[in-house]
């Protein structure tokens, strides 16, 4: 299973990682305020594309 998880909503784009066996944290944040559909993560690069 991913300790990593990117989530597009609504009110933008966040990073949630695994902070324990039950427990997920929300690390960081882009396009806050903006619609967020899609998002591609690529495993080589840091960049996030929306």
């Amino acid at each position: 299973m991913a300790d990593r998880l990117l989530v597009g909503t609504h009110k933008g784009l966040f990073r949630i990682l695994r902070a324990g066996e039950r427990r997920w944290e929300i690390e960081r944040g882009w396009f806050l305020g903006d619609p967020v559909s899609m998002v591609m993560a690529l495993p080589m690069s840091p960049s996030v594309y929306r």
